[in-house]
């Protein structure tokens, strides 16, 4: 079972050294509604802090971003 309360907690955490996994991570709790009311307006803010921070823009979300 996955505990999305302590999830939370870590991704929280590692996100304010802008660590890029983490804030894809609380990105998709918000966007998913896992252990979190759906947000989609948080997801997103998440979702574009963490290609700011990413050496290579890549993967599903950013594809979708910069069409």
């Amino acid at each position: 079972m996955v505990d999305y309360d302590k999830a939370y907690y870590w991704f929280e955490k590692s996100a304010t050294a802008k660590n890029n996994e983490a804030l894809d991570g609380l990105g998709m709790i918000y966007f998913a509604g896992l252990g979190k009311d759906k947000d989609f307006q948080k997801a997103e803010e998440y979702f574009l802090e963490a290609l700011l921070h990413k050496p290579i823009c890549k993967g599903f979300f950013s594809d979708i971003i910069f069409k």
